[in-house]
């Protein structure tokens, strides 16, 4: 695969893998070998709709996969020559909007499952502090002592810019 050859030394293995597997999906979508020349737009929209339908993937994957497909192409008319300037049938396709799942809390008894199956301390604790404080895992991660204040039941969440000049917290009361 000529694309393979090009692309190796310039992205990561994981990358050119990704680039194969897009293409041949894509590839096995319009029916094999088809000149580049003759793929369209309708092709790609085409192509995105039966993945969507499949709902053997998300709507992130294939986002991803338009966004491949559509670097792809544009390599083949810049560097290459083999199709005309305009000619990326990728180049209008949007790509589709992720709905959210609505978020799910641990409810109390699944807190206290929790807290039962936690053998360490350091479980307990980190288990006690995202109950009770909403913090995000990694704002978790990143407290230091210097950060938990117990006799006032706070804990200063400091940003990753926080810097002395421009302060950079937030303060969250236990509750």
């Amino acid at each position: 695969m000529e694309h393979e050859q090009v692309m190796k030394g310039q992205v990561a293995y994981g990358t050119i893998q990704e680039h194969k597997r897009a293409l041949k999906l894509f590839e096995n979508f319009i029916g094999g070998s088809f000149a580049l020349s003759r793929i369209r737009p309708r092709h790609a929209e085409a192509f995105v709709a039966d993945r969507l339908a499949s709902h053997e993937v998300s709507v992130g994957t294939v986002n991803k996969w338009i966004r491949t497909l559509h670097g792809i192409f544009n390599l083949a008319i810049e560097p290459r020559g083999y199709l005309a300037e305009g000619q990326n049938p990728f180049a209008k396709i949007k790509q589709r909007k992720i709905t959210e799942n609505p978020s799910r809390y641990v409810n109390l008894q699944e807190y206290g499952a929790l807290m039962d199956a936690a053998t360490k301390l350091w479980w307990k604790a980190f288990l006690s502090i995202a109950y009770g404080s909403g913090l995000k895992r990694n704002e978790i991660l990143h407290l230091t002592w210097a950060d938990v204040d117990l006799g006032q039941h706070r804990i200063e969440v400091r940003t990753k810019k926080a810097t002395a000049d421009t302060g950079g917290s937030n303060s969250c009361q236990a509750r």
